[in-house]
C-alpha cells in the first residue's frame, strides 16, 4: 500500500447472504402479520411489524456509505500583550479560552492574555501509517 487507507468492501457472497437472510426475515414478518389478521390476534401483527422494521433498519445500515475518518488537527493558542505588542503561538492547553489572562508579559510588565484559539489540519505526510 502506498500510504493510502484501503477500504474493505463486503464480498459478493456476503452481500447475497445478507439479501437472502433479509428476504427470509421479511417473509417471516409478512407471515406473522397474516396470522394476526386471520386469527384476529393483535400480538402477531405487532411482532410482524417489529420484525419488518428490524429488517428495513438492517438494510439501511448496510446500504449507507462508511463515513470518512476524522482528519487529525493541531489546536494552537495565540498569546498577546496589548502594552508592548508581544505575540506568541503555543500548543493548546486544557482550560485555554479567548481573553483568559495568562499572567505578566515576558517582555514588559503588561498583562498577557489569549487572543485566539484555532486548529490546523495535519498533512498526510505527517500521519503515522501502520
Amino acid at each position: 500500500m502506498s500510504g493510502e487507507e484501503s477500504e474493505s468492501k463486503p464480498s459478493k457472497l456476503s452481500r447475497i447472504m445478507a439479501i437472502v437472510v433479509g428476504l427470509a426475515m421479511a417473509a417471516g414478518a409478512a407471515y406473522l402479520m397474516y396470522l394476526g389478521i386471520t386469527m384476529n390476534d393483535f400480538l402477531y401483527i405487532i411482532m410482524g411489524f417489529l420484525l419488518f422494521s428490524f429488517v428495513t433498519t438492517l438494510f439501511n445500515i448496510g446500504v449507507r456509505p462508511i463515513p470518512p475518518l476524522m482528519k487529525p488537527v493541531n489546536t494552537m493558542t495565540v498569546i498577546k500583550c496589548d502594552k508592548c505588542g508581544f505575540s506568541e503561538i503555543r500548543e493548546f492547553r486544557r482550560g485555554d479560552y479567548i481573553f483568559k489572562e495568562i499572567g505578566k508579559c515576558k517582555d514588559c510588565d503588561g498583562i498577557a492574555y489569549i487572543k485566539s484559539v484555532y486548529t490546523i489540519e495535519e498533512e498526510k505526510s505527517k500521519r503515522s501509517s501502520f
